[in-house]
């Protein structure tokens, strides 16, 4: 196994593919700790391996391969001439790394991939003409969807409403070494009883220990953005809370290590604005929604099925490929 970094049922990837693509991806993030190449590393693997997973599926479906040539010889004209000419396509190529030959195969790749998609989401039928799933989105599955936005506020952005904004509030307690984590936990678990049971003003209580710019305060975002900003853990909380609500306390971690706590005050709830159903324009909306949705849904569940059904070397795992030599290495 010499060389081989990734097979995947009959294929194989090249060692010197993958770190080819490896150090083209640190280039362009500016990654330099070893801690970032692994993660990089293991990222690209995963990449890899769905990549050829799907590309099989549409062999699979026996698209013609001559057909596929021609779509790739038309791509290869119109993309050297977006490059100015043989040359300019040739530094192109030199810039990523790949020969001519290679970059066709990518491209060829790219279209078996594309089309097993479609064929999986419904949008093009599949062997023999038969399409594999319903596609059509039926006018009550268009009103379930709308009634579950409404109800859960998530996608209203997406059908012409706007969701609930939060303005919230952080109270940050660092910790200076591993020795204080519990003495910040005691201090900040102590500002919060003062404020549920003393009726201690909470804003005073950030500016005079806390340790965040501008009071603390979120200014007005989603949900989303609070999952971003805060977690998901916070994010839920948020969710349910009435305004005037504390969250519990809640670590912040960097590198396994907690370096500070945190809790966070729901200030103000900004109702969300809900578009009326009979408008069109939101029922066009709430169908493309629907479609989207479902055609990801279609995806995953495949792409979960070839995954199973496929022989994977190096395994995939939590802990990152298994490396050869592994006891169930071939």
């Amino acid at each position: 196994m010499n060389g081989v970094e990734v097979v995947v049922n009959e294929d194989v990837i090249a060692l010197e593919r993958m770190n080819r693509l490896l150090r083209r991806e640190m280039r362009a993030r500016g990654i330099t700790t070893e801690g970032e190449r692994d993660q990089l590393k293991s990222a690209i693997y995963l990449e890899f391996v769905r990549d050829l997973v799907t590309r099989q599926g549409g062999e699979d479906l026996g698209l013609d391969r001559k057909m596929v040539d021609r779509i790739v010889a038309d791509w290869w004209k119109r993309r050297t001439e977006q490059e100015g000419g043989i040359r300019d396509m040739n530094e192109w190529l030199k810039e990523r790394g790949v020969t001519a030959t290679e970059q066709r195969e990518e491209y060829a790749d790219l279209v078996y991939r594309q089309q097993w998609q479609r064929v999986i989401t419904g949008e093009d039928a599949g062997p023999g003409g038969r399409p594999v799933v319903d596609a059509y989105v039926r006018p009550s599955e268009r009103l379930r969807r709308y009634e579950s936005i409404c109800r859960g506020a998530r996608h209203l952005d997406e059908i012409g409403g706007e969701a609930p904004r939060y303005v919230l509030q952080e109270l940050l307690i660092p910790t200076s070494n591993g020795a204080a984590v519990e003495a910040a936990r005691a201090t900040i678990e102590d500002l919060v009883r003062q404020v549920r049971e003393e009726g201690e003003d909470f804003p005073t209580l950030v500016a005079e220990f806390g340790q965040r710019a501008g009071e603390g305060l979120s200014g007005r975002i989603p949900i989303t953005e609070v999952d971003r900003r805060y977690g998901r853990e916070l994010a839920l909380f948020v969710e349910r809370a009435a305004q005037g609500d504390l969250s519990p306390v809640l670590p912040i971690q960097r590198e396994g290590q907690v370096a500070a706590w945190r809790v966070v005050r729901v200030n103000e709830i900004v109702p969300a604005q809900v578009p009326g159903f009979a408008d069109p324009e939101v029922q066009e909306r709430v169908w493309k929604l629907e479609r989207r949705l479902r055609q990801q849904r279609l995806l995953d569940q495949a792409l979960t099925e070839r995954l199973r059904a496929s022989y994977v070397w190096p395994r995939l795992g939590a802990g990152g490929p298994a490396r050869p030599g592994d006891a169930d290495a071939p």
